[in-house]
């Protein structure tokens, strides 16, 4: 990784710059316009800077494997086991607001 690649000093994204897909993806309003790497980044530059205090933050991910099939894992950080259900269905719902036709 290049200094470009990394947080500042202080492991801080606060004043990371916003990448070409990123600004794609915002005025497209679609995620296959942008990484899952751009997303978290994005992510941890609001909450880095202020922009959003999650008390809630759940974070699924798939990969697809060479033979075809898909592999899934999650990371969650919630008060309780009712904070991240509700964050999950809440991204659900703005999903589906969302989706294309």
């Amino acid at each position: 990784m290049n200094d470009a690649d990394t947080p500042d000093s202080e492991g801080s994204f606060a004043d990371y710059p916003r990448s070409i897909a990123e600004l794609r993806s915002d005025k497209t309003g679609s995620g296959a316009d942008w990484t899952p790497r751009d997303a978290l980044i994005a992510m941890l530059r609001d909450i880095d800077s202020g922009v959003f205090k999650p008390s809630a933050l759940v974070i699924s991910h798939t990969t697809k494997n060479p033979n075809g099939s898909f592999s899934h894992n999650h990371y969650a950080a919630a008060p309780d086991l009712a904070h991240m259900i509700m964050a999950l269905q809440l991204s659900l719902a703005k999903l589906s607001r969302s989706a294309p036709e």
